[in-house]
């Protein structure tokens, strides 16, 4: 039996985007740590170096034009040459993580901040779990029912906002799909799932809380909203249609006569 009749396509694509998910992200903890420590001085020095040695070995084979001379500045290129290549493939990771950090943000970061501004602006006196609920319900039901709000604000920000290039546009469009509603709709019953899963088994076997019994409570209730509104959501389709035949009948109501 052959691999392929074993492994099926859509298995082999889906390895193929979770490695250049995990080696985009690994590509980017590292540059992440780099940047971190070049806070020492030497860093600087051999980074300023770097570059004049490299445009100095440019400049010479500007001006001799000998091969030797260009295959030295090659060799000084390699590392700028092998950092863009990492970047290019880290480029898809990084948009995607950066999409789901702004939908975070915009979606359950910004609610839950507008409240404690207003729980100290003008006394409603909150408490934290009651935000926390408003702010898990309000993100999970605007980032799945009203998507193109989301993508629009995320799209506004950066890097997706940064010119009209190429792998910007291509950048755009894959947090578009990503942040996509059944995608999102999907990730969100599952994170729920495996929180609520795992609080319950907490909570069935030692009697504890995952996080603090407040907290499950309100991601509960705020679970248990995003589900009615989605059957709300779906049956008002249906509501949609039937409306038609219902204004029909009252219609043909009004017109009757004996």
């Amino acid at each position: 039996m052959k691999w392929k009749s074993v492994i099926s396509e859509r298995t082999i694509i889906i390895a193929i985007i979770f490695s250049i998910l995990v080696v985009g992200g690994l590509i980017c903890y590292a540059f992440a740590y780099i940047l971190n420590h070049i806070q020492n001085w030497w860093w600087i020095v051999g980074i300023v170096l770097y570059f004049i040695l490299l445009e100095a070995v440019s400049y010479l084979f500007a001006r001799f034009k000998k091969g030797f001379i260009r295959k030295v500045e090659l060799i000084i290129l390699f590392p700028l040459i092998t950092m863009k290549l990492l970047l290019d493939i880290a480029k898809p990771a990084l948009y995607i993580f950066m999409s789901f950090l702004y939908l975070i943000m915009v979606a359950f970061l910004f609610p839950f901040a507008l409240l404690k501004g207003l729980n100290l602006l003008i006394s409603w006196n909150l408490n934290y779990s009651s935000m926390l609920f408003v702010a898990f319900a309000f993100g999970s039901i605007i980032c799945v029912h009203q998507s193109k709000i989301v993508q629009y604000i995320i799209c506004k920000l950066p890097p997706m906002n940064r010119g009209e290039h190429k792998y910007q546009k291509l950048g755009r469009d894959l947090s578009k799909y990503i942040l996509h509603p059944k995608n999102l709709s999907f990730i969100l019953f599952l994170l729920y799932f495996i929180y609520l899963a795992i609080s319950g088994f907490i909570q069935l076997q030692y009697t504890e809380s995952l996080m603090s019994e407040e907290i499950d409570s309100a991601i509960l209730k705020a679970f248990l909203v995003y589900i009615a509104c989605t059957n709300m959501v779906t049956k008002s389709r249906e509501v949609d249609v039937e409306a038609k035949d219902l204004l029909k009948r009252m219609y043909n109501l009004i017109y009757a006569h004996d």
